[in-house]
């Protein structure tokens, strides 16, 4: 049976996005906090996003494809199936199995926006948690 690339990206996109708090939050919100000023800057969220990104982009193509993708898998993965494919089909804009350099900037852009709910233009950990479960929320309807 193949494969396809949907199913694969379903299985760890928690981990494609870095505000998607599989695990330890403070610890994941520590590690954006660059500056350690107990706030997350949109630049700080973007730099972190960029790093995940190429971490996950094996081939440095600029692309995180479905072969990618399994290799992850192949590593462990604490991704949920209906999160995960909400998340997929929210930043594969195109729809073509895979997720450009651009499409996800445009993503991580929009999560920022959706989750700074005072619009200060910086994130608290409480933000981040909030926005994070109203995306789980929504993965379940």
């Amino acid at each position: 049976m193949k494969t396809h690339p949907r199913m694969l990206a379903c299985s760890v996109s928690l981990l494609v996005l870095p505000v998607a708090f599989a695990g330890n939050p403070d610890e994941k919100f520590a590690t954006m906090d660059a500056n350690g000023d107990g706030k997350v800057s949109r630049t700080e969220h973007r730099e972190a996003a960029e790093t995940k990104f190429k971490q996950l982009d094996k081939n440095h193509d600029g692309v995180v494809s479905a072969g990618e993708l399994k290799a992850l898998q192949g590593e462990g993965s604490d991704a949920d199936g209906a999160a995960a494919r909400a998340k997929w089909k929210m930043m594969d804009r195109n729809a073509d199995g895979r997720i450009s350099e651009n499409e996800h900037e445009t993503a991580v852009y929009t999560m920022f926006g959706e989750m700074d709910s005072n619009r200060d233009r910086f994130l608290s950990l409480e933000e981040i948690k909030a926005g994070h479960e109203k995306k789980m929320e929504r993965s379940d309807s």
